[in-house]
């Protein structure tokens, strides 16, 4: 790493994407014995840590993860107060939890998503009088509430068997079990394999609402990026209250929430979208430019600049643009 800084330019920041905690080890020794004198300042980005909020309070989560990031995170704290190191999270939610666990300062940076290619807006009723398009994307775990989605769509078309509405849902790495109510029903696809590059893009432009009942449990802290993704395109969601999604929804979307865990409160959600469609449609599509604006790299490069300006100056750092 040495070497390799010396051949370069002098940098502004050594951005590091994803951090878990094998790398957060390697970039703790990193800064301590490499770049203790470089003017380099490193942004160390996590997508998720081991921290839960319970009953109002932020804790670790007890694994020995929480215990040895708590010791690293502690250790660089002198870093972090002075600038050299950010340490950046996707979620305002996940700053507060993390600022209280490991004592240290975090930075909220939005989760930058750039509007996915050939999305064109549909009609409120599908498009030409088409069915409502309600999809629910990517690998089907239970934390993203797949068992609770299954249920409801089948007790939902059991309500309503001449209901507009058409369900495409995505069912890898599911059990199979979750999926057995919805087998041959006729308002129902189920996508069985993986998208190729385009292929999510081309589901994604013909659904009219995305389904994201993702479980408190794993998402009260942590983004989903089809959230922002539906967001930005002015597409409505349903969403479990009491998660990152709801909050972020709430500001920059049109949702429908449905309880944790709950299959019933979930059809109930489903329905209130399908009888105020129109309404839903308006609200996302108003709120479209705002969470485009936000979650852009624009907005990333906005909250950073200002750290690094900061840094240089305490440090007399001579100015550049920063790359």
């Amino acid at each position: 790493v040495r070497r390799f800084l010396a051949s370069q330019s002098p940098t502004d920041v050594i951005f590091v994407p994803t951090v878990i905690v094998h790398h957060l080890l390697g970039w703790f020794w990193l800064i301590k014995l490499v770049l203790r004198r470089d003017p380099s300042r490193v942004l160390l980005f996590f997508p998720g840590l081991p921290v839960r909020r319970s009953a109002g309070r932020a804790r670790p989560d007890g694994s020995p993860t929480a215990r040895l990031m708590g010791l690293l995170l502690g250790g660089l704290s002198a870093e972090v107060k002075s600038g050299k190191v950010i340490l950046g999270v996707e979620t305002r939610a996940m700053k507060q939890a993390a600022e209280e666990v490991f004592g240290v300062p975090f930075t909220y940076f939005p989760h930058p998503v750039r509007p996915l290619p050939d999305i064109e807006p549909r009609s409120a009723d599908g498009g030409g009088g088409a069915a409502i398009m309600m999809g629910s994307y990517g690998s089907a775990r239970h934390e993203n509430g797949c068992h609770l989605l299954s249920a409801a769509v089948a007790e939902y078309g059991r309500r309503h068997p001449d209901s507009p509405v058409r369900f495409t849902l995505q069912c890898v790495e599911g059990r199979e079990e979750d999926w057995r109510p919805l087998k041959n029903l006729p308002n129902v696809k189920l996508i069985r394999d993986y998208f190729d590059d385009r292929e999510y893009a081309r589901w994604f432009a013909q659904t009219d609402v995305l389904l994201l009942p993702y479980r408190r449990s794993s998402y009260g802290l942590r983004i989903s990026r089809v959230l922002v993704e539906a967001m930005v395109h002015g597409k409505p969601v349903v969403v479990t209250r009491g998660t990152t999604l709801a909050e972020q929804a709430d500001q920059f979307g049109a949702a429908a929430m449905c309880e944790d865990g709950n299959a019933e409160s979930l059809v109930a959600a489903i329905d209130r979208v399908v009888n105020e469609i129109d309404q839903f449609k308006e609200r996302a599509e108003a709120r479209k430019a705002a969470a485009r604006a936000h979650f852009s790299v624009r907005e990333f490069r906005q909250l950073l600049v200002p750290r690094l300006a900061k840094y240089e100056r305490s440090h007399n750092i001579s100015q550049t643009p920063a790359s």
